[in-house]
């Protein structure tokens, strides 16, 4: 399983388009007015094992309106392994939404556009961890109740690798055909 960086950066980038394009829908949202959507992505690392290349691609979303912060969501890309074997995930980070636009479905919005972009790019799974999971579960996420491992960095060092059930916060959503299964998940790098 090879991942193409440069093809999921594209793919990021289409996914930025499409959220403008849906927040830009006046039956969406009729009271906004210059609704501006921000967009970067963080440095990248690639690390080759065996015939896997793990990627780590982080992309951020901003969407403002008027100079005020509507909402932002965190989207990586990257290749873990549930029980040994090797998914590709989108990595879902701190989703939230201004206090006063809750309820409007922007979050909503957003969970339905990655996962879109993610069935199309051949993700296996939505994967984020949280500790209200209200949303997530009325957007079709399951709880897992798995062991994760991780990397522990603080400041600029690797602080050794963390092992610890993630079933009180850990949500999965299934997009593509592989299962997941119960047991060990290496997220092959630091926790999002």
């Amino acid at each position: 399983m090879r991942s193409n960086l440069s093809g999921i950066h594209k793919s990021l980038l289409t996914f930025f388009r499409c959220v403008l394009k849906l927040f830009q829908n006046i039956e969406l949202l009729p009271t906004f007015t210059n609704l501006q959507i921000s967009c970067w992505l963080n440095r990248s690392q690639i690390i080759q094992q065996s015939e896997v290349t793990i990627s780590f691609c982080r992309s951020f979303v901003t969407l403002w309106t008027d100079g005020t912060l509507l909402a932002q969501m965190g989207v990586e890309h990257r290749v873990i392994t549930n029980t040994g074997i090797a998914v590709r995930i989108f990595g879902l980070i701190d989703l939230c939404v201004t206090a006063s636009h809750r309820g409007e479905k922007i979050a909503t919005t957003l969970l339905q556009q990655v996962e879109a972009l993610g069935r199309s790019n051949s993700v296996d799974f939505l994967l984020l961890f949280a500790d209200d999971a209200r949303l997530y579960l009325e957007n079709g996420y399951e709880r897992a109740n798995n062991t994760c491992r991780w990397m522990k960095v603080d400041e600029h060092q690797t602080l050794g690798i963390g092992e610890e059930s993630m079933s009180d916060c850990m949500l999965i959503k299934q997009i593509g055909e592989q299962k997941w299964q119960t047991g060990i998940v290496d997220l092959l790098g630091y926790l999002f």
